[in-house]
């Protein structure tokens, strides 16, 4: 939902944008939107049915699966 709103802010497909600790247009690549920025044009946005929705592979997981640093 957040890849289809910032799609539609800048009028490129969504399946140019990549999102890390933003989102980026391929085509734009000067472009970056914040996600707290497209929260609300997001909210909006009716909700995928679960078998259209693309879930990452594992191997690309950042957080999921991670240790926490002790701060003992």
């Amino acid at each position: 939902m957040l890849v289809r709103a910032a799609a539609a802010q800048w009028g490129v497909p969504a399946v140019d944008w990549r999102h890390g600790t933003a989102f980026r247009s391929a085509q734009t690549i000067r472009k970056k939107l914040g996600y707290g920025a497209l929260a609300a044009a997001a909210a909006k946005l009716e909700v995928p049915k679960k078998e259209d929705v693309k879930l990452k592979v594992r191997s690309e997981w950042r957080y999921i699966g991670k240790g926490t640093a002790s701060t003992t």
